[in-house]
């Protein structure tokens, strides 16, 4: 209870102190007396907003003090949980500065506005003349109502089991994604773990790689220049070596140090000279064993380095990065193949959290309709008892509010009813048709789902259906008129489907565009471009147009055009292209590659290149393929010849030089 309010410059009351009894205090005056003061500055006291404009004129702060007497224990409990101490008695001041500063104190600690609004809102109600108002906004019912039931720990746990359950459903929805997109995601990311893996990559490994092979390639010539300084080391029978020349200088100058003592540092130094270079010029000869031509090693070097080019091509700059990559995509690879566990951990928990809200819900309307049946009572008689009796009827019916949870509960229930029927059917046919056919099956049934849903939701909402039915016709008829080329789609995506001619992931050409089929719809046909840039192909034009499958089979073949020098051996440049497409790995041996000289060109021999892949190497082949010749032609010194040409003329053709007079024909 409010005991005593003590303000200071506050408007136009300089001082004023009103203490208040138990019982009924009864504020009056005439306009302008200060009554909403007291109320604006009992406001500011609880910590609700204030501007400077409370302050006096010509006052620097505005001081509000009030003290507090048999204080509620919630707001004590509160007070002591946010470290305040637990009194009966409180004391409040706030102090406003003309600048619009405001400074809180509660028990003489200092408090900010929001803490104080949040600690002591429950200790005034304040009601002004106009509230009863909002006793006639139904929005504001449900509201009164759980406030005389006082069941808010009912609704609490209501509201945290909602919430959980929005999480879920979100986390879900982010889940959802095209299986035929995942599938490729998958085969991609196993493929690179897979090649990485395989070539079993350490770090530090490209620098010491190249490190041998440069010791190997210059094997001959290390062997030589240890060779010479050896034998300038040793000497032979002609000359003496600069080993037995530092032995002869060392006994000299040892001689010389047993008659001057001053010598013998030199002797040592000599002394220790003769015995390096002898250890030296052991260890030479001792090294020249190991620098013997291992042509096999150097190959097998080679191709480790090149192995190792063509990772780094693919994946980093670096051995680190490729080795980094490969980590990542096993991780990722991991992450995807582990979602249906969460996804159906998920599916789980929301059905669980759905029945506990479904339980508390029903708790929670039950609270509230016992507590109106009381509250119609009590109001009833208080009406009888100032002679009202019909005056005001109290009806439990179903507000605006209680429609909408109504239908959102129902929306949430059939859709995960929908979503269990879309799984099994995905299932079943996923058996017994093809992966479109199967899909284009489930979105059937899925879009037939959402239309009764839906006419379901609107019926509960008290929408007649009849007449949404019949407005529904009557479009649907006009939209039928308006819509034959949509009609001749889905005619030809049915066809699509039941030819079986197109699947998912497939690469096609169809009036000059390339891509892969990303999904087969009821209207069109979306094509994933190189580029990654999605195209819509109707069904129609898909129909009536030639299309080419390339990736319908498991192999494709990888074509290399190309001519060299003419006088380039023939025969020579067969075998050596042989040998290219044999030791590419990615290219097959059955069926066997066709490699064979075309023809005479302008400027060039032509030879034709046919190899055969696995279709998902195709652009790894042809790539790798173009540089493996361009290094082996290089090699064995075949060059690409340009285009020449050669002009006649019939008749002369003058030449001016410049800077002279002269004229040639």
């Amino acid at each position: 209870m409010l005991s005593s309010l003590q303000i200071e410059n506050v408007a136009v009351i300089q001082k004023a102190e009103v203490h208040f009894k138990p019982g009924l205090n009864v504020l009056t005056g005439e306009t302008g007396a200060g009554k909403s003061i007291l109320i604006d500055s009992i406001n500011a006291i609880l910590g609700n907003r204030t501007s400077k404009d409370l302050v006096r004129t010509g006052a620097s702060k505005a001081v509000i003090r009030a003290a507090f007497e048999e204080v509620p224990g919630t707001v004590l409990d509160s007070l002591e949980k946010a470290g305040y101490e637990r009194s009966d008695a409180l004391m409040l001041s706030r102090e406003i500065t003309a600048e619009g500063k405001s400074t809180c104190r509660i028990n003489g600690m200092p408090a900010t506005a929001a803490v104080l609004r949040e600690l002591c809102g429950g200790l005034i109600n304040i009601n002004g003349q106009h509230d009863s108002v909002g006793l006639l906004n139904p929005a504001r019912h449900l509201g009164i109502l759980d406030d005389y039931a006082q069941n808010s720990a009912e609704f609490q746990d209501y509201y945290v089991l909602y919430r959980e359950l929005v999480r879920i459903k979100r986390e879900l929805d982010a889940m959802i994604t095209d299986e035929a997109e995942k599938q490729r995601k998958i085969d991609l990311l196993s493929y690179q773990v897979q090649e990485i893996e395989d070539a079993g990559l350490t770090a530090g490994e490209e620098q010491t790689l190249e490190s041998r092979r440069k010791i190997l390639a210059n094997a001959s010539a290390i062997r030589d220049k240890i060779a010479q300084s050896y034998a300038l080391l040793s000497g032979d029978d002609e000359a003496s070596g600069a080993v037995d020349l530092l032995g002869e200088a060392s006994n000299a100058v040892d001689a010389a140090a047993q008659l001057d003592d001053a010598l013998a540092g030199a002797s040592s130094q000599l002394l220790d000279l003769y015995y390096n270079a002898k250890d030296v010029a052991a260890d030479l000869i001792g090294r020249l064993d190991s620098y013997d031509t291992n042509d096999a090693e150097l190959d097998e070097i080679e191709q480790r380095l090149d192995l190792i080019y063509k990772l780094k091509r693919k994946y980093g700059d670096t051995v680190e990065d490729v080795i980094a990559f490969g980590q990542n995509a096993r991780e990722e690879l991991e992450r995807i193949q582990s979602s249906q566990e969460r996804h159906d951990h998920l599916q789980a928990e929301k059905l669980r959290l759905y029945a506990l809200a479904r339980e508390k819900a029903e708790a929670l309307t039950q609270t509230r309709l016992r507590a109106f049946e009381e509250l119609n009572k009590r109001i009833s008689g208080t009406l009888d008892f100032l002679n009202m009796p019909d005056w005001l009827k109290l009806e439990m019916v179903q507000s605006v509010g209680a429609k909408i949870l109504h239908v959102v509960i129902w929306l949430v229930v059939s859709w995960i009813l929908l979503k269990l029927l879309c799984q099994v059917l995905r299932k079943i046919t996923a058996l017994k048709m093809s992966p479109q056919a199967s899909r284009l099956t489930v979105k059937i049934v899925k879009e037939a789902g959402y239309i009764i849903i839906g006419v379901e939701a609107f019926a509960l909402m008290g929408v007649d259906i009849l007449t949404l039915l019949g407005a529904a016709s009557i479009i649907g008829v006009a939209v039928g008129f308006a819509s034959q080329t949509s009609l001749s789609n889905i005619i030809s995506g049915l066809f699509l489907v039941g030819e079986k001619q197109i699947n998912l992931g497939d690469m096609i050409e169809v009036g000059g565009i390339t891509g892969n089929v990303d999904s087969i719809n009821l209207m069109s046909v979306q094509l994933r471009l190189p580029n990654n840039t999605m195209v819509r192909i109707p069904n129609e034009m898909i129909i009536k147009n030639p299309v080419s499958n390339i990736t319908r089979f498991s192999t494709r073949r990888c074509d290399l055009d190309l001519g060299v020098d003419y006088n380039c051996d023939i025969e020579h440049v067969v075998s050596i292209l042989q040998e290219v497409v044999k030791q590419n790995k990615l290219c097959l041996d059955d069926p066997a590659p066709v490699i064979m000289f075309t023809g005479f060109q302008d400027s060039s021999l032509g030879f034709k290149i046919g190899a055969w892949c696995l279709k998902d190497n195709f652009l790894d082949c042809q790539k790798t393929l173009a540089h493996d010749i361009k290094h082996r032609f290089a090699a064995e010194g075949i060059s690409f010849p340009f285009p020449t040409r050669s002009l006649e003329s019939r008749s002369p053709i003058q030449v001016e030089i410049s800077g002279t007079a002269e004229k040639n024909q």
